[in-house]
């Protein structure tokens, strides 16, 4: 089973996804505990969907969601997840919810990344488990991406694992990346990351406009269809029209 086979529940990879070598560097090089920060929009899915394509180590990706925000509901998930792998889960319930998925991944031996994708729903609860389990299996690594702060940036956790932080600036498309992106000279691309911070989703929205990619009205369509994203997004979590608001200022 290669890697990116075993990273089950990874979302699809867009086809014209921009590969990020800088991105991935960072990445090989984390620590024990990874937390990969930035507003929706920013690329920490699409940056770790592309890193996984690469990865060397058994990979398994579990994305947050209300349903599975609680301690015990994540635990079974990723106890799940471990056993459709393959790995020998104990089958007696422990009084712990968290001991079967700790045993099966410890009873894996090999090097495992657990990417662990909209974190920041995740219970505080949850997050804390989440640490203990990486702080207890020596062959496990959790990636984990949050749109805020949570209780993995906590600066005491420092002290208890290795962890290493891609921030919001690490996360932003330099000038190079906007170059391959939309196949344009440097000028342009630099003109470009002038204009939008080089934030993906908004250089990746230029990019869909076609050839004219300085026009005024390439950029108007990017920052419309950013906001319709943006509109989905908060749909999905519940917090409709709070994009709207946002973005009509």
């Amino acid at each position: 089973m290669t890697p990116a086979e075993c990273a089950e529940g990874a979302p699809r990879l867009l086809r014209n996804a921009l590969r990020r070598p800088r991105l991935a560097a960072l990445l090989d090089r984390g620590g024990a505990l990874t937390v990969v920060r930035g507003a929706s929009g920013s690329g920490k899915t699409v940056a770790l969907r592309a890193w996984v394509e690469e990865a060397t180590a058994r990979t398994f990706w579990i994305t947050v969601t209300p349903e599975i925000s609680a301690s015990a509901d994540f635990a079974e998930s990723a106890m799940s997840l471990l056993r459709r792998s393959g790995a020998d889960v104990p089958t007696q319930p422990a009084g712990d919810p968290w001991e079967r998925p700790r045993a099966a991944a410890a009873g894996i031996g090999e090097p495992l990344v657990l990417i662990v994708d909209d974190a920041a729903i995740a219970q505080e609860r949850t997050l804390e488990d989440m640490c203990r389990l990486v702080t207890s299996v020596a062959n496990l690594r959790l990636i984990a991406a949050e749109n805020r702060r949570t209780e993995l940036d906590r600066p005491g956790l420092g002290l208890l694992v290795d962890r290493t932080e891609i921030g919001p600036r690490e996360l932003m498309l330099d000038d190079d990346e906007i170059r391959r992106l939309l196949d344009v000279d440097a000028a342009v691309a630099a003109e470009v990351r002038e204009a939008t911070g080089g934030f993906p989703a908004i250089v990746h929205a230029i990019a869909q406009q076609g050839p004219d990619v300085g026009g005024a009205a390439a950029l108007r369509a990017a920052f419309d269809a950013v906001t319709d994203f943006f509109a989905c997004a908060w749909t999905r979590s519940g917090r409709n029209g709070m994009s709207r608001t946002l973005f009509s200022t």
